[in-house]
């Protein structure tokens, strides 16, 4: 693909609710917003590749977690004047929220929100395109097996 690409994801946990990051007051790029994680895709990086790099920048996440990683869908979000194709991913939540507590290192928190509490948060603007993306996987039951996922390692 080319062009300027971008690689973001979610996790869903077993209540069907979806991983947030609230950016820090100082962040470069959507200060004090809520957001997915994610970022840039380097030269010569596949989207995967750079999920997988920035869940561990992000949050350090074991290698374990984003083993059953699904691609929603790729997305050209207009941005600063230029367009970037973001690969949209989702997991299920395989770990601990207490690992997530301990160990982001990017952004001054996080949460795990429905769509419905997503509306109400102060939130990246784009992301409404991202939304709609699991809106669909809902309906047609594609993240319901993945909820399930989750909830079956936690229980």
């Amino acid at each position: 693909m080319k062009g300027k690409q971008g690689a973001i994801f979610t996790l869903i946990d077993g209540k069907g609710a979806y991983l947030f990051q609230h950016r820090t007051a100082d962040a470069p790029q959507y200060p004090n917003q809520w957001g997915f994680f994610g970022g840039r895709v380097e030269d010569n990086e596949s989207p995967e590749k750079a999920v997988w790099r920035e869940a561990i920048e992000e949050l350090n996440l074991p290698k374990h977690q984003l083993t059953e990683l699904h691609l929603l869908g790729r997305f050209p979000i207009h941005e600063n004047a230029e367009t970037i194709t973001f690969s949209f991913f989702i997991a299920p939540l395989l770990i601990s929220a207490e690992h997530l507590d301990n160990e982001q290192r990017e952004g001054q928190g996080w949460g795990f929100f429905s769509a419905q509490q997503w509306r109400e948060l102060n939130h990246v603007e784009h992301d409404h395109v991202f939304m709609k993306a699991l809106r669909a996987a809902t309906e047609d039951g594609c993240l319901r097996q993945i909820s399930e996922r989750a909830r079956s390692v936690h229980d």
